[in-house]
């Protein structure tokens, strides 16, 4: 009958999507898993980078040279330092009867 054509017809239309969404997640999933990987690679690389940087420019690696500068009459001149120190003093609850 029509109507069991009709169910028919439906039905393998409905199997060809249900296919293709499978096929969907499938290439979906597999980019996931390749973006990953990317990250994963690019981690890599910057942890890579940064030690380099680190290394180059560690204090320890750098040479110094230790020199004594005499000090001019004109660099000389007086600092005055003030510190004030405020004491907090907890509040005392009384009891009350």
């Amino acid at each position: 009958s029509a109507s069991t054509v009709t169910r028919t017809a439906s039905s393998i239309k409905k199997a060809g999507r249900i296919s293709k969404e499978k096929a969907d997640v499938r290439r979906a999933e597999e980019a996931v898993t390749n973006i990953e990987a990317d990250i994963e690679q690019l981690q890599f690389e910057q942890d890579e980078a940064i030690a380099k940087i680190a290394d180059k420019y560690d204090p320890i690696h750098v040479e110094t040279e230790t020199f004594t500068i005499n000090p001019r009459r004109n660099d000389i001149f007086d600092v005055r330092v003030s510190i004030l120190w405020e004491m907090e003093v907890p509040a005392i609850k009384s009891k009350q009867a």
